[in-house]
């Protein structure tokens, strides 16, 4: 049965005639309803964290700024605000079509020139979320700085605080400042894992649910393979607009271990043994 306040929300922005509203397997931290009208479909993601401000202008922000690169195509925001402290985003239904092929091409090539989108600093111009997490984004001209301090930092203070303990996490932090890539930074999609990559039905790529910063772009690629789901045999189309910097798949595990860190802060126990195991890969070795 549909809550009354779902049901008061989509008729508070939604003028449409509603013909169905089915609840879809979402993330972690919102609810997602597919709402059918007689004219259009759309998502309605709720978060009933009962926030004071509207938790979904982050993803409304990410959503715009890779809109803005005309890479991707994203999907259009028709409204997000707060409605009895629940907070909630209504945006285009992407119908689904077949990743082929030459989809995964033109994907590969769009991620390329996401990733050519630079500006001065690591950061972004506003902290913003990964999954339940804050996630922080003070510009930082150093990138091993910015890895450390704004991504690795926060997520072991959180986990330290539930009792995890990581003896040899200065070892790692030392490792990060000697070893990482100089590049420049990178708009990355930053939670780029395969259910955040629709496909249209006239087989265009499209990103969701972003959690954007300008970074090393071996972070899109690192969360791409943790959880796969993603043609990796197409990654040629990539390499010939933007090629990947010298000894990247070396890094690949280290920018892994973010990602792994808010898992275990999210989910527990059951990511404790891969965070230990990518420390000592990189420490002990």
């Amino acid at each position: 049965m549909i809550d009354d306040n779902i049901i008061k929300i989509i008729q508070k922005t939604v003028t449409d005639k509603v013909v169905q509203i089915v609840q879809l397997s979402g993330g972690d931290t919102n609810s997602v309803y597919k709402v059918t009208c007689v004219k259009n479909t759309y998502v309605l993601k709720i978060n009933l964290s009962h926030a004071i401000k509207n938790v979904f202008q982050s993803e409304v922000d990410g959503l715009s700024t890779i809109r803005k690169t005309r890479t991707f195509i994203t999907p259009s925001i028709l409204t997000t605000g707060v409605y009895n402290k629940i907070s909630y985003l209504i945006l285009e239904y992407v119908e689904s079509g077949s990743k082929s092929h030459s989809f995964w091409i033109r994907f590969w090539q769009n991620l390329a020139k996401l990733h050519i989108t630079s500006q001065p600093n690591f950061g972004y111009h506003q902290d913003n979320s990964i999954g339940s997490l804050p996630q922080y984004n003070k510009p930082i001209s150093d990138w091993g700085t910015f890895y450390i301090t704004q991504r690795l930092q926060p997520q072991f203070t959180w986990a330290e605080s539930k009792g995890y303990i990581f003896s040899d996490k200065e070892k790692l932090f030392q490792w990060i400042e000697n070893n990482t890539a100089p590049e420049k930074p990178s708009l990355i999609h930053g939670d780029l894992w395969s259910g955040n990559l629709l496909v249209t039905s006239d087989a265009s790529p499209c990103l969701i649910d972003p959690a954007v910063c300008f970074a090393s772009r071996e972070m899109d690629i690192a969360m791409m393979k943790l959880f796969g789901g993603f043609d990796f045999s197409a990654m040629d189309s990539y390499e010939e607009i933007y090629p990947l910097a010298i000894g990247w798949e070396r890094r690949i595990p280290l920018y892994q271990f973010y990602y792994v860190l808010v898992h275990l802060n999210i989910f527990g126990d059951a990511y404790y043994n891969q965070v230990i195991e990518i420390i000592d890969y990189y420490t002990q070795s």
